[in-house]
């Protein structure tokens, strides 16, 4: 029993002090140079054994690290960091007092440079979800019940509003909706473990993605040449103003 105990207390510590050595040097932006530090004041050499992607491949391995007072250095090159995104781990060893000791680190790779919890981040995807779903959804009610034309009491027409007007909130609708479609794609692809799901939830979001330059490209034309049309006929009127005036 006491053999038992002391077993079970020695396990502890070394979990302990297993873990206490994977230290994080912090969250980097993806595809740019990581600076990989290791203090000793009391080493002559430190040396990178390995560098280990978050998809558990290796990228480098036996590095020797620039010596600068107690601290050594090697900067990753951000081609390393550019295809993956998650926690890289680095392992090495060092002569620290002139024993051989073996440590780790880890640090971590997003597209923005800042570490976002899984809560957090599914937090912001619902939120940005339903506002543009909400937005989309205004905008589709304004193109049900914008009216193009104005009505006297006995339904003759009168005049007539804004065309481009109403069929812009169509495509307004529809591009706040591909882009809630766009990011639902994508946390899909990335949640989902099935290679196959994977890649058609990748192929939604790369269909969205052409859908909403298309979207952008009619809302473009169709008031670029509604301003041109307006243009046009503001010149011809002021021309045929210029021509009343002299004749008159």
């Amino acid at each position: 029993m006491k053999k038992t105990l002391i077993y079970l207390i020695f396990g502890i510590m070394l979990i302990s002090s297993v873990s206490a050595s994977f230290t994080s040097l912090g969250t980097f932006t993806q595809g740019e140079d990581v600076m990989l530090i290791q203090l000793c004041d009391d080493c002559t050499y430190n040396n990178i054994t390995s560098i280990v992607l978050p998809n558990s491949s290796l990228v480098l391995s036996q590095i020797e690290m620039d010596k600068v007072g107690t601290q050594y250095t090697y900067t990753l090159d951000g081609d390393y960091t550019i295809g993956e995104v998650g926690t890289y781990t680095v392992n090495g060893f060092g002569d620290d007092g002139g024993v051989e000791e073996v440590w780790a680190f880890r640090f971590t790779i997003t597209p923005t440079g800042f570490e976002v919890s899984g809560e957090t981040r599914t937090d912001l995807i619902s939120t940005s979800i339903y506002a543009l779903l909400v937005m989309g959804t205004l905008f589709f009610l304004g193109f049900i019940f914008y009216k193009t034309e104005k009505r006297n009491e006995r339904g003759e027409i009168i005049s007539e509003v804004s065309f481009p007007l109403k069929w812009s909130f169509l495509l307004g609708s529809l591009f706040f909706y591909l882009i809630a479609s766009n990011i639902i794609s994508r946390a899909m692809a990335e949640e989902i473990m099935s290679s196959n799901l994977s890649n058609f939830f990748n192929f939604l979001a790369a269909v969205s993605f052409y859908a909403l330059w298309f979207i952008g490209g009619l809302i473009f034309i169709i008031w670029f040449l509604t301003f041109l049309n307006t243009w046009l006929v503001r010149k011809n009127v002021n021309a045929m103003k210029k021509l009343e005036g002299l004749y008159a």
